[in-house]
């Protein structure tokens, strides 16, 4: 999975390398990422169909149907923010599937079997297409989504479900695929324009990565590789959180680093379940927050819970990124400690603050017992072996860190995240859907 940190006027020159006159271009905006790489397609003569994703879209198992079904296409082009990077994984994967169905023997209307495929339900993994389209991503925004070989989609039939497709397989929950990209455009005079809030968000993101990383890897035989490897992405994340204002270049290394750790990490035959990604998926599901910031106010807490592990291998592993960034402690206790005091300073100083907004009236304990239900009986959560805290008490804690009670302080008003209060969304579909009045909760 090649990237290249080069101007997006290459994107036609790369189609023409590999042989794809037929591309399937996949956006959510009219960015101006978007408009370079129309223009360099054009020039290289590959042809494109374009699939304009709503500003408000969701990545659900009927859509990335919908639009397989009808690309006739080489190739599947994703220009766009994480969601979009998503889809386009999604696309790639599925479309050999929907299409041998639509010229075979299966009739029209796939989407059943897709969602079977793409969320692990039974029989699923039995569907392997054989074979993933090209993918070319090209990220507007520093994001993790651009190089790892996950993918979030949403259920329509329970908002509270988002379903990561994993990179090992075949089985339950696993593609049997590799979703990551065949090859990597990111240009950071692009992705610069992100806001130095959008860039911490997205460097938490990759901090939560290398922190689940390598607690899944510990005590595996790759173990040493993972953490070599995850070196460089941790100083960019370092680099970036120091000087935030001038992050544009480490930000963009640092999130690419951290897909690759994710997909490694998901690949893993022996390693434990990505608790931080467990955690965040349960809570994008269930709250109207984005992946990112959601890693944002767990990862703090899940350092915390790490610490108290005394003598496992996961704290050892963990405490060697928290040395690498913060020098020598007195302990793994300690390390993991300074870790999570530092980046949660750093990222408060950043405007992402330490807990979410609960909608008025919300109960905050009742709030983080119900994440903590959903994270214990959601798919991604039975993935892998899941580490000794990962119960309901330690789980409600940890949510309940994350939650703003209103009882903060006045500083955490200015950072608070300017979208409104992210409240129980599926209660709340519920009630809509059966004609209820919707109330605070």
């Amino acid at each position: 999975m090649p990237w290249s940190l080069t101007s997006l006027q290459r994107a036609g020159a790369v189609c023409v390398r590999h042989g794809w006159r037929r591309c399937l271009l996949l956006y959510s905006d009219r960015s101006p990422a978007l408009e370079l790489v129309q223009r360099s397609l054009q020039d290289a003569g590959v042809s494109t169909e374009s699939h304009l994703a709503s500003p408000s879209f969701a990545a659900t198992p009927e859509l990335v149907d919908a639009v397989a079904a009808g690309a006739e296409a080489e190739l599947v082009l994703g220009v766009g923010n994480g969601a979009l990077l998503d889809l386009a994984k999604a696309v790639a994967a599925m479309t050999p599937l929907v299409k041998e169905s639509r010229h075979g023997s299966t009739a029209p209307g796939f989407s059943a079997l897709t969602a079977r495929f793409l969320l692990g339900e039974e029989g699923g993994h039995s569907l392997l297409p054989g074979a993933s389209l090209p993918l070319l991503l090209v990220p507007s925004h520093a994001t993790v989504a651009t190089s790892s070989g996950r993918c979030l989609l949403r259920r329509n039939d329970a908002v509270a479900s988002l379903v990561p497709m994993a990179v090992a397989g075949p089985g339950p929950f696993g593609v049997g695929v590799g979703l990551q990209a065949t090859e990597i455009l990111a240009d950071v005079s692009v992705t610069s324009q992100q806001s130095v809030r959008g860039r911490a968000a997205a460097v938490a993101h990759a901090m939560s990565v290398f922190v689940d990383a390598a607690a899944a890897a510990a005590g595996t035989i790759k173990q040493k590789q993972l953490m070599d490897d995850m070196m460089v992405g941790v100083g960019s994340s370092f680099s970036a959180l120091r000087h935030p204002d001038a992050s544009a270049y480490d930000a963009l290394d640092a999130t690419l680093a951290a897909g690759v750790c994710a997909s490694d990490a998901d690949a893993n035959a022996r390693g434990e379940l990505c608790a931080i990604h467990a955690l965040a998926a349960t809570m994008v599901g269930c709250r109207d927050v984005s992946f990112p910031m959601a890693c944002r106010v767990l990862l703090p807490p899940v350092l915390r819970v790490w610490a108290e592990e005394e003598d496992s291998e996961a704290q050892k592993c963990i405490a060697g990124l928290s040395e690498a960034m913060l020098g020598p402690a007195k302990s793994p206790h300690h390390a993991l400690l300074a870790l999570a005091d530092w980046l949660d300073g750093a990222l408060s100083a950043a405007s992402l603050p330490s807990q979410l907004p609960l909608a008025p009236l919300e109960c905050p304990d009742s709030a983080a017992a119900l994440l903590a239900l959903e994270t214990l009986t959601s798919p991604v959560a039975q993935q892998r072996p899941q580490p000794g805290w990962f119960e309901p008490k330690c789980l409600r804690t940890i949510f309940r860190s994350s939650l703003d009670d209103g009882r903060g302080k006045k500083s955490d008003a200015v950072h608070a995240d300017p979208r409104p209060p992210c409240g129980n969304i599926r209660k709340e579909l519920a009630q809509q859907k059966s004609g209820t009045p919707v109330t605070p909760s």
